[in-house]
């Protein structure tokens, strides 16, 4: 036997708030340093910064080629 079931919910909308401050400094916290990541375009690994998402902030700038993790991601 097989049971599918698809359905919906209305869901009030998140309140956005502006962030309070801007900053393009990324916290020491979320540099977890480098790691040997594949990079197809160049057909080989090469050393990657590795940040950690939860420490960015709104105004971070990171310059790639690097890898953000989060808990929410693969």
């Amino acid at each position: 036997m097989t049971l599918r079931l698809r359905a919906t919910a209305a869901t009030p909308r998140p309140r956005l708030s502006a962030a309070r401050k801007l900053t393009t400094k990324i916290d020491a916290k979320a540099k977890r340093g480098k790691r040997g990541v594949y990079w197809a375009d160049w057909k080989k690994a090469a050393p990657t910064p590795i940040l950690d998402g939860a420490f960015l902030v709104p105004g971070n700038t990171v310059k790639g080629p690097a890898v953000i993790e989060t808990t929410d991601t693969t």
